[in-house]
């Protein structure tokens, strides 16, 4: 689980923004905020379950990706994008 290997960093964010302290606060409150931002999930952009595997390839080939503070696993990742739909 993602959640697991998140660092302290991670945790003071939650902290900031939720006054709670944690991962779990973090996670709890982009949720939160993307719910009330209206931002809609992959799915509307045209992505669907037949395709994760062919995103996750090319997310993780991406430059973008070499600056995450975590290196995913393909699992890891293939939950991501899935939980994004």
């Amino acid at each position: 689980m993602i959640t697991d290997r998140c660092g302290k960093h991670h945790a003071e964010a939650g902290e900031l923004l939720t006054g709670t302290p944690g991962v779990e606060s973090l996670l709890a409150w982009l949720v939160e905020t993307n719910q009330l931002l209206g931002i809609r999930g992959l799915a509307a952009l045209g992505l669907d379950e037949s395709r994760v595997d062919e995103a996750c390839e090319k997310g993780r080939a991406a430059s973008s990706m070499k600056g995450n503070p975590l290196d995913l696993t393909t699992d890891e990742l293939r939950a991501v994008v899935t939980e994004s739909l």
